[in-house]
């Protein structure tokens, strides 16, 4: 039926962080992708918009429908399917202007932002501390992120060469000793 009956956009659409859109017979649409089934409690992809905000898609929509439109990228095969996204859902700012779903829908997008920050960052230092260029390792404190609190990230387990050294002597077989050791 897509491939019947919508049509086909000519020209290529960036996807930013606030979604998609594009304006069709002088009106304008915004889209945003989400997770989980179409239908149900909708949150924003947040990572899968995080890896591809830049990104260019063509866009396929049904003109007598316009809550679903299908993303699909330009490949040497052709177009090749990649996500349907679904009318954005608008949020009033205010407080006072706020419905009860609302203010819980921001905080749960803030909260998995957040969540998604920290794990990028934590990834971050294990890779510099693979490579022996974390903070620690260099005699630093490790920078705390940006806007989220302390409860959020988690604290570099801070170790010296004493503690490492007692570790080892306090084993007894010598196995365990070089994989101890191997680790540092």
């Amino acid at each position: 039926m897509v491939d019947l009956f919508w049509i086909t956009r000519e020209k290529p659409n960036t996807l930013t962080a606030g979604g998609l859109w594009f304006k069709e017979k002088k009106k304008e649409y915004q889209y945003m992708v989400y997770n989980g089934e179409i239908g149900d409690d909708k949150f924003p992809d947040i990572e899968w918009l995080r890896e591809n905000i830049g990104k260019k898609f063509i866009v396929k929509f049904d003109p007598e429908d316009m809550s679903l439109v299908y993303l699909y990228e330009q490949t040497p095969l052709g177009l090749r399917f990649v996500k349907a996204a679904e009318t954005k859902v608008l949020v009033h700012r205010n407080k006072q202007e706020q419905e009860d779903w609302e203010a819980g829908f921001i905080a749960q997008v803030d909260k998995e932002n957040k969540r998604l920050r920290v794990e990028g960052y934590n990834k971050m230092e294990r890779i510099l501390e693979m490579h022996g260029a974390s903070a620690e390792q260099q005699g630093f404190h490790r920078p705390k992120i940006s806007g989220i609190k302390s409860t959020y990230q988690k604290k570099a387990k801070q170790t010296n060469i004493g503690q490492i050294q007692k570790e080892i002597s306090n084993t007894t077989e010598l196995e365990e000793i070089q994989d101890e050791y191997s680790k540092y």
